[in-house]
Order: C-alpha cells, then sequence, then structure tokens
C-alpha cells in the first residue's frame, strides 16, 4: 500500500505542472486496482489460503530441507494469486513442473 502512494507522489513530483492527464489517468487507474485487490480481496487475491506447506513438498515430493521448498512455495502462492493455480493437486503438479532435472 505505502508503494502505491509513493508512485503516486513520484509521478506528480517528477511530472510537476507538465503531468499529460492520460499518463495520471493510467496511473491512478493500477494503483486504484491494487488498492482494491489489497482491501476487498485480500484473502484470494494477496495472501490467499496456502494450498501446501513445506512439510507437504518435503514428504509427497521427497525433497531435502532446504531454499528450494521456500522457491517452491513462494511459486505456487504466486500462481494461485493469478488464478493459475486452484487446488492442492494443481500446486503439486507446479511444484513437480519446477524441479530440476537432477532432482
Amino acid at each position: 500500500m505505502d508503494i502505491c502512494l509513493l508512485s503516486l507522489a513520484d509521478v506528480l513530483a517528477t511530472y510537476g505542472p507538465t503531468l499529460p492527464q492520460e499518463r495520471w489517468t493510467r496511473h491512478l487507474d493500477v494503483v486504484s486496482t491494487l488498492l482494491g485487490a489489497w482491501w476487498e480481496d485480500k484473502t484470494e487475491k494477496i495472501l490467499p489460503p496456502a494450498l501446501v506447506d513445506g512439510d507437504d513438498l518435503r514428504d509427497l515430493l521427497q525433497l531435502p530441507p532446504g531454499p528450494l521448498i521456500g522457491y517452491l512455495l513462494e511459486a505456487i502462492r504466486e500462481a494461485q494469486a493469478s488464478g493459475e493455480v486452484h487446488d492442492r493437486e494443481e500446486a503439486l503438479n507446479l511444484a513437480r513442473s519446477l524441479l530440476p532435472p537432477n532432482i
């Protein structure tokens, strides 16, 4: 949220009175979309409930503890927030597809 407000201030400071109306309108639309997602759809888009956790990935994919687990969890979270992953099985399939070939 802070970054959205700072970006508005930055655009105003950068352009001053020469700010093109179309650019300002486009920037306001983007910020409005982001803030709307934060305030109205936070649990669905910003912080969706986890479909899997690190223990699931270690157990089901037979992975050792380490940074790969965090990478996979973050990738799953992003895919879930963007609507690409909807359930546990899709999350596991995504994790499998992201595994390095030597694992």
